[in-house]
């Protein structure tokens, strides 16, 4: 009986010993499914602290291999020395020549794979330029200076075609334009023909296009905007070159110079109707227009502000329709013509208190220099003006009211320049008490108060020289500040000189006036004619009370 105690006793142990185990296996396994799930789930996220990593992603293998020759793949994976990111690929890989077909990209850890729906052309060279596409993923720092070339035939063309790109008329380089050469083998058309071979400018303005096969080739740049490959004539900056490139051996050093050469006419976007405006917004800015009412009876106040042209209700009439012949042009004298008949809407049941309002130049704080001149541009044409009501003073000496042949108005009375010959004082106040202005609604101007800081002759500095090169042409010689302003501007075969000039850094701007209309005149690529030639002098610091003399200028 005993034995058979000890017996029950000791199983009864075992029992617990084993249940106790079994217990602790299923907590361990359950921790371990819930780490491998974690790890499975979570995201990769960099590490905080110590030092930033500013080393960017290596290429250590691909396959194919780089240089590889008879390539006749659909897929090409790209190894890394560590994780990596590929969001921007498609806009940033730049494949010359563009292949037919689509391509996707998939990122896989430290690892890019392109596949492409066809095969690539016979007996051609391929260069892959990344450019900022592939980044480290915690830092996202970009691969630099990344390229992959494989060649379809039995050799890698190894041509270059390098220079830099500037805009015309700014002392600027020009970034991320397009350098396109369209083989001369294929037929060309400028508005839907691709380049053969492409890259953009970095933000130096250089380029270097790298494994071209000899060849002939039409070259342009322009500023592809919308990545479409085709030049937009009516908002990309374009270069050409008038001869063809014959590309037998590398041409490095090249320059461009590109600039707007627009030749569409501006277009009706919308119009709208108000119960005080009509309202035609335009796909472009204006520099002038004019307008020819059907009736003369239906005259009414207009005015343009950049997109827009404005008809004002100034006789309260929304019965009647008004019918206007509009020519109006662009920044390139692009001419717009167009016929509108339109009505006003009926007006407010209750018309709110409005006011007057008005910009003021020169503002508040700011110089004004002598001879003392202020410039009020209105939202809506002037109606009435009081001169009573407006004073000029000059320091406490003098205190006047702005006499009639002072002021000089715009033809849509919505500009006011007051012009005074005082030439004294140190402090000068524009003030305009309520009601200086009445506009064509009935709205009143409010008070308001401008005082600016006097700019004596001490205060200026004088720049004179000449021009040395096209000496029988006509020039347009223009002073530009450092906010890219014409400051002065003058018409001479050779000799300039700018007085009165604010301390500042400034250049000068010589536009060779082929023409002699006093302006600079466009190109026409299609007629593969340039646009008149542009220099730039080096720049000059302008100091109060100095003159500078003998300021020539070469023309290289």
């Amino acid at each position: 009986m005993l034995k058979k105690q000890h017996t029950v006793f000791f199983m009864h142990n075992v029992y617990n010993f084993v249940h106790k185990k079994i217990k602790m296996l299923k907590k361990y396994l359950i921790l371990i499914v819930i780490t491998i799930m974690c790890i499975n789930c979570a995201q990769y996220v960099a590490p905080t602290g110590g030092i930033k990593d500013e080393v960017p992603p290596k290429m250590i293998a691909t396959k194919p291999a780089n240089k590889t020759l008879n390539f006749n793949q659909k897929e090409i994976i790209l190894n890394f020395d560590e994780l990596i990111e590929t969001t921007n690929l498609q806009q940033e890989l730049l494949i010359t020549p563009k292949p037919d077909g689509l391509m996707t990209v998939k990122n896989k850890g430290k690892s890019v794979i392109l596949k492409f729906d066809t095969l690539f052309k016979e007996n051609t060279t391929y260069t892959f330029n990344f450019r900022n596409g592939i980044k480290d993923l915690s830092e996202k720092n970009p691969a630099t200076n990344l390229k992959y070339i494989f060649s379809t035939g039995n050799k890698i063309d190894s041509l270059i075609y390098s220079g830099k790109v500037k805009y015309l008329l700014r002392n600027l380089p020009a970034s991320e334009m397009t350098i396109g050469l369209f083989d001369l083998k294929d037929s060309f058309k400028l508005k839907t023909s691709k380049p053969y071979y492409f890259i953009k400018t970095d933000t130096s303005g250089l380029f270097n296009l790298e494994n071209i096969r000899n060849g002939n080739y039409k070259v342009i740049v322009y500023a592809d905007r919308n990545n479409n490959l085709i030049y937009d004539d009516k908002n990309e900056e374009v270069a050409f070159r008038i001869d063809t490139l014959k590309l037998d051996k590398s041409v490095l050093d090249e320059t461009f110079k590109v600039a707007l050469f627009d030749k569409k006419a501006p277009k009706v976007q919308k119009s709208i109707s108000r119960s005080q405006e009509y309202v035609i917004t335009l796909d472009e800015s204006l520099k002038n227009i004019k307008v020819e009412f059907q009736n003369k009876s239906d005259s009414i106040p207009y005015t343009f502000k950049e997109k827009n042209i404005i008809f004002f209700n100034s006789k309260n009439n929304d019965k009647d329709s008004v019918s206007v012949k509009i020519l109006a042009k662009d920044s390139s004298d692009n001419e717009l013509n167009h016929e509108a008949k339109f009505r006003f809407r009926e007006p407010e049941k209750k018309k709110k208190e409005k006011f007057v309002e008005m910009n003021i130049q020169p503002s508040t704080g700011n110089d004004i220099a002598i001879p003392i001149k202020y410039e009020i541009n209105f939202d809506k044409p002037i109606k009435i003006e009081n001169y009573q009501k407006m004073t000029i003073n000059i320091d406490s000496t003098i205190k006047d009211t702005i006499q009639k042949n002072n002021i000089i108005w715009s033809s849509n009375k919505t500009k006011l320049t007051i012009q005074t010959k005082y030439k004294v004082g140190k402090i000068v106040t524009l003030n305009l008490e309520k009601g200086a202005f009445i506009n064509i609604y009935g709205d009143s101007s409010s008070k308001f108060q401008v005082k600016n800081p006097v700019l004596n002759e001490e205060d200026y500095g004088i720049l004179t020289g000449k021009v040395i090169g096209f000496n029988t042409d006509k020039k347009i010689i223009q002073l530009i500040n450092e906010s890219e302003q014409i400051v002065k501007e003058i018409n001479s075969n050779e000799k300039f000189e700018f007085k009165t000039i604010k301390e500042g850094t400034y250049f000068v701007r010589i536009i060779i006036d082929s023409d002699q209309d006093g302006k600079w005149s466009r190109g026409d690529l299609e007629k593969l004619k340039q646009g008149e030639s542009v220099f730039f002098s080096p720049n000059i610091k302008i100091k109060s009370n100095f003159e500078i003399n003998d300021f020539n200028i070469e023309l290289k």
